[in-house]
């Protein structure tokens, strides 16, 4: 999304150029969605900025968490069994953890360092997605990935450069010298990416095996991240307004 709007950035400056950005923005945002095969993770994120973009066309804020439970909605109403599967559960939950827990627990700490504070926020995501999605994955494969923190740090920014990279590669297909050496470049990064995957999960007890959590179990994990996420918020409120500064 953020690729594409800077590529279209110059029809802002015509006549109804905004809304022929946003729409050629959503008909190559659902483009991407079909080329990747309409995977339930891609179909949320795609309904979401859909609805993102249509919204700020006509002027209209939107919330996060609105947005979530709409694409939920819709996705839902034309299938329901896609409730049954694990990544549609995986990515919506997620998204939930990244919206309600990832900014308590940003707030927990405010480092002065420039690179200090990008990796506490960074350290913040990995740690918010996997809670919220932990109790599914141990319930699903019984397993946890012991060295998620670590991994993520390195394989998220570099995961981002690989979608970067794929989109050159498609934008320089009409050159075909071009096209030719980022083909190179993508398939070495790929390659290397593929790798270090697959390194990190070969260290020793990279993997805590054979926990089976049953659904007590999760529902009530659940309970406890949310009750977690209210404790911390009201914390941080009540810092702020005995420290002087308005909560609103």
């Amino acid at each position: 999304y953020a690729l594409l709007q800077g590529l279209f950035f110059f029809l802002r400056y015509f006549p109804a150029g905004r809304s022929i950005q946003s729409l050629l923005l959503i008909l190559c945002l659902w483009l991407y969605a079909f080329l990747t095969g309409l995977t339930p993770s891609v179909n949320r994120a795609t309904v979401m900025f859909t609805v993102a973009v249509l919204g700020k066309g006509l002027r209209r804020s939107t919330q996060s968490v609105n947005l979530v439970f709409f694409s939920a909605f819709l996705l839902l109403l034309m299938n329901p069994l896609m409730i049954y599967d694990l990544g549609f559960q995986l990515s919506y939950v997620a998204v939930i953890g990244l919206i309600g827990l990832y900014p308590e627990l940003k707030a927990i700490w405010h480092p002065a360092h420039r690179w200090l504070r990008k990796g506490w926020e960074m350290s913040c995501l990995s740690l918010a997605a996997q809670l919220v999605t932990a109790p599914i994955t141990l319930h699903a494969f019984g397993q946890f990935p012991t060295y998620f923190l670590v991994g993520n740090i390195i394989l998220v920014p570099l995961s981002g450069l690989l979608i970067y990279l794929s989109a050159v590669f498609f934008l320089a297909c009409p050159f075909h010298v071009a096209a030719s050496l980022v083909a190179v470049c993508l398939d070495k990064f790929a390659g290397g990416f593929l790798e270090l995957v697959h390194q990190l999960s070969s260290l020793p007890f990279a993997w805590t095996e054979n926990i089976h959590w049953n659904s007590w179990l999760v529902f009530f994990s659940y309970l406890f991240l949310v009750g977690f996420t209210l404790l911390v918020r009201k914390i941080r409120l009540t810092d702020r307004t005995g420290s002087g500064q308005s909560i609103y």
